[in-house]
């Protein structure tokens, strides 16, 4: 008995395996490329939190909750996440700890940013007016550097990840053909 092969068949199975071969390494690389990206503007949005946190505790005197209910949604995801679990900490009158903290922060950055992010959010409303803005003031200029490095690292590392994944998948293409 003679087995029948559709060659028609064959070739669309073929075609489907070289565009997901080439497809999968872009994917992957366009994830990186966000990773760093996201990095990148959450420390821009911290930035701008730590200038506005500064400017309602100095001349507005607001509260912690309401200065963050009235500027989380001008942030992007992963920030405005991190602020919505901290004032979510703060209306459920949780003890605000560093474990407490620190698994609100968005796990996307490097250990030590973590850590100062942590630092910065539960010694929030703990001083004085002015001692607090001279802290809000010192961490903003941490936050500079970080958001330097991440600006850095997005436009060096990311965009060679992104092409090298892209090199990746026509390599495997020409290797499948």
């Amino acid at each position: 008995m003679k087995i029948r092969i559709n060659l028609a068949y064959t070739y669309k199975m073929y075609i489907i395996m070289l565009l997901v071969a080439l497809v999968v390494p872009i994917v992957f690389g366009y994830y990186i490329y966000r990773n760093y990206k996201c990095r990148k503007i959450f420390f821009q949005d911290t930035i701008a939190f730590c200038d506005h946190l500064s400017v309602e505790i100095g001349f507005s005197k607001n509260n912690l909750g309401y200065i963050i209910d009235t500027y989380k949604d001008s942030y992007a995801q992963h920030f405005y996440n991190t602020l919505v679990g901290y004032k979510t900490l703060l209306d459920n009158r949780i003890e605000i700890t560093h474990g407490a903290v620190n698994s609100v922060v968005w796990r996307g950055l490097k250990p030590a940013e973590i850590t100062t992010i942590t630092d910065f959010l539960y010694e929030l409303g703990r001083h004085g007016s002015h001692e607090e803005q001279s802290k809000i003031a010192s961490k903003r200029v941490t936050f500079d550097h970080f958001f330097d490095q991440s600006k850095t690292a997005l436009r060096r590392e990311a965009s060679i990840y992104f092409k090298l994944c892209i090199i990746l998948g026509i390599a495997l293409v020409i290797l499948l053909v």
